[in-house]
C-alpha cells in the first residue's frame, strides 16, 4: 500500500494513536506522523464516540465497559483470525476507513438509539456467538455482509 509522502500508517497490531484520516490515501493515520506536516490529514471530529461502530453499539448504546466480553471477543477475532487471512487484513483496513462515517451519520439521526440496539443484537451478539462456537468463517461473513449494508446506508 502506498504511503503518503509525509505520513506513516498507524500500527495495525495495536491501532496505537489513530485519530485522523488521510484524505489522499483514504485511511487512518497516526497523529504523531502528522507533526511532519501532511497536507492530506484531517482530524476526526470527536463527538463522544471512538469512530468504531462496534464500540459505539456496546459502550455508548448498551452502557457496557470498553473491555466487555463482546468487544474483547471481537478484538481477539480481529487480531488472531482476521488479520491473518488474505481477505481479513484488507477488510479490517476498510472498517477503519468507513466506521467513523457510519458512527457520525447514525449519531445524527433521531432514531440512533434504535439503530445502535439493532447493530448490537443483529451483528455483535450473533458474531460473538459464532466466534465462541469456533464458526470463524460464518462470523466473518456475517460481519462483512453487515458492514457492507451499513456502508450502503450510512456512507
Amino acid at each position: 500500500m502506498p504511503i503518503c509522502k509525509n505520513c506513516r500508517y498507524f500500527d495495525e497490531n495495536t491501532r496505537s494513536g489513530y485519530k485522523g484520516y488521510c484524505t489522499w490515501y483514504k485511511t487512518f493515520e497516526d497523529p504523531d506522523s502528522m507533526a511532519k506536516g501532511c497536507s492530506h490529514y484531517e482530524a476526526v471530529e470527536s463527538s463522544g464516540s471512538t469512530g468504531c461502530y462496534l464500540t459505539s453499539a456496546c459502550v455508548h448504546a448498551k452502557g457496557l465497559p470498553d473491555d466487555c466480553v463482546e468487544l474483547t471477543t471481537l478484538r481477539a477475532f480481529r487480531d488472531e483470525y482476521l488479520k491473518k487471512t488474505p481477505h481479513g487484513r484488507e477488510d479490517v483496513n476498510h472498517y477503519y476507513m468507513i466506521a467513523p462515517f457510519i458512527v457520525e451519520n447514525i449519531n445524527r439521526r433521531s432514531d440512533s438509539t434504535e439503530i445502535w440496539n439493532s447493530i448490537f443484537e443483529d451483528l455483535i451478539v450473533k458474531c460473538v456467538s459464532l466466534i465462541h462456537e469456533s464458526k470463524f468463517e460464518e462470523a466473518y461473513h456475517k460481519y462483512k455482509d453487515y458492514t457492507l449494508m451499513l456502508e450502503t446506508i450510512y456512507c
